[in-house]
Parts: C-alpha cells; structure tokens; sequence
C-alpha cells in the first residue's frame, strides 16, 4: 500500500454526501495529531471553512501530506485562502461542494480557477456529466486531472439491495445509491473503464490523456519519484491495454499479477 486516503471526519455536515453526519467534527489537536502520527496518511480530505481544521492544513503540508477540499459548503475566497495555507487538491470534483455561480464561484468555481489546485473526477458519467468532465479537461489541462474510482466495497457483486457503512443501499447498474433518499454513496467502476469514459467526453486520444490514471496522482501523493511514468530506475508497474482500454497484462514492480487468458 502507498499510504491512506482520510476522507474525514472533518468534513461540513451541510455536504456529507453518504458520510454520517453524526460522526462529522472539527478538527481537534489530540485527534488528528494521532491520526498524522501514524505515519501513512498520504491525502487528507477536509472541509477548510471552518478556522479549527485550517491548522490541520499547515501541519500536514509540513509533514509531507496532500490536502484536499472535501464535503465543503465553502465559499470562493475560503479556498483561495487555503491554498495560501497550502491546500493543493479538491476530492471527487463536483460532487459534495458549493457550485459553480457566478457571483459566488463557491469550491467549484475556485477549483476550476486556480492553478494549484489538482481536480479529482469521478468518471463513471453518473456523478459527473460528460459535458462537466469535458470542462474539468479545458479548465486544468493535462497535468492536472486525477482520474478516481470512488469505488466502494460492493464491486464485483451484482446488482442489489445491501447494508453498506450501517446504511441500506440499493446497487443498479454499478451505481450505489442510499435507499432512503437516492444519495450516490460511491461507484464500483474500475478505472480503466474511467479512462476509456474520460476520453469519451474529453474527444481525446490516449496518448493525451494517460498521465491523469498514473502520473498526476502519483504526483498528487507525493510518490513520482518511483510511480506513475515508464522511467529508468522507477517500479516497473505496466499495465498493457488495447484500443479500448481492456487490461491484457498487469506489472507490479516487474512482477506480472494478471494476464488475460481467453476462453
């Protein structure tokens, strides 16, 4: 494993999405202290409006860990001045944020807008339109898309009625959904087929695209020295595909992990 992805707790219940409300809250020194100093946080995910989570900003910037604005009903200038905090990266682009408008740009607005911001997409065209996908691609260019799954522990089962996170959800066609009120609770896409979605709504070809599946998150996390391009002197980690996108053959560190054999 590269490191953990901290999606919470400290998050803005306005926007929790499929999150428990219940167990959202600041970010409390003690706490978080205890979660930086397990040493294998590499994305922390916060809602930076509130003043008690801006110190977490600062401290896991310094300790080598990417923030992201997440689950945030923030407005335009808050992100602004977290990146000055050294905010870097927006989680799940679109989804649980304030949107776009234009006399409050809100967190997609600023996303969009400012250069040192990396945008996560959720290409599963169910939480983002492909026209919405498309306007991510103009707006950040290559090197800074970062293609995500937002896949949830339902994948590879078929489609019905489960008990996810202590909720009951329904799965139709891939898509999780919460029961009680529709709420997309996450996805079971598998990335290549989020590459192959993305270079649909983006009109482009793979050559152009690649780097937001492996070298833009590699970079995201801090771990380009050894991950995300074909290098000398970096993990051999080669996935080969057709026209497509379907996975034939899947290297981790030189060691082959999956090949496809036909029937």
């Amino acid at each position: 494993l590269l490191g953990a992805h901290l999606e919470g707790p400290f998050l803005n219940a306005e926007k929790c999405g499929a999150q428990h409300s219940k167990y959202i809250r600041r970010a409390r020194h003690t706490e978080a202290q205890k979660f930086l100093d397990l040493d294998v946080i590499r994305l922390l995910a916060l809602a930076p409006e509130f003043k008690q989570n801006q110190w977490l900003i600062t401290e896991s910037v310094k300790r080598g860990i990417t923030v992201s604005v997440a689950h945030s009903s923030a407005k335009y200038d808050a992100i602004r001045f977290a990146t000055t905090l050294g905010l870097s990266h927006a989680t799940h682009t679109y989804n649980a944020m304030t949107p776009l408008n234009h006399r409050e740009p809100g967190v997609v607005g600023a996303v969009l807008t400012l250069d040192t911001i990396s945008c996560e997409l959720i290409a599963d065209l169910v939480h983002v339109h492909p026209a919405a996908i498309n306007l991510v691609w103009r707006a950040k260019g290559a090197d800074k898309v970062i293609l995500i799954t937002d896949c949830v522990k339902l994948a590879g089962l078929p489609d019905g009625d489960y008990n996810f996170s202590h909720q009951s959800v329904e799965m139709i066609n891939g898509t999780v959904r919460i029961k009680e009120d529709g709420t997309l609770a996450g996805t079971t896409l598998k990335m290549n087929k989020a590459l192959r979605n993305f270079m649909t709504a983006t009109d482009e070809p793979l050559e152009n695209v690649w780097q937001t599946a492996s070298k833009n998150p590699a970079r995201a996390i801090n771990v380009s020295d050894h991950k995300g391009t074909i290098t000398i002197g970096k993990d051999a980690d080669l996935i080969l595909v057709d026209n497509d996108i379907n996975v034939y053959l899947t290297v981790v560190e030189g060691r082959v992990v999956y090949h496809y054999q036909p029937e």
